[in-house]
């Protein structure tokens, strides 16, 4: 999915979601592309999420995010760093 199809789908059906612990820190994750930085990874979809909370991502849930406030507060920015 390219960028422009994720922010339409998530502005359609006005939500995304992200994983989070019990104290809401977001999951990260090392970027495919950039030495030492880390990416908030995001989702257009719940299904699936649960199975990858194992391991290292056992305290992790997923969590949805309104879009007005992914929008809002420039998470969007954020996610555009997973397609550069």
């Amino acid at each position: 999915m390219v960028p422009s199809e994720f922010i339409e789908r998530i502005l359609d059906q006005g939500y995304l979601w992200v994983l989070a612990d019990s104290e809401m820190q977001h999951a990260l994750v090392e970027s495919l592309k950039y030495n030492e930085t880390y990416v908030m990874p995001f989702w257009s979809k719940e299904s699936g999420l649960a199975k990858i909370c194992t391991d290292d991502w056992q305290d992790y849930k997923p969590v949805k995010i309104t879009s007005d406030s992914f929008l809002m507060i420039g998470w969007w920015e954020c996610t555009m760093i997973c397609y550069l």
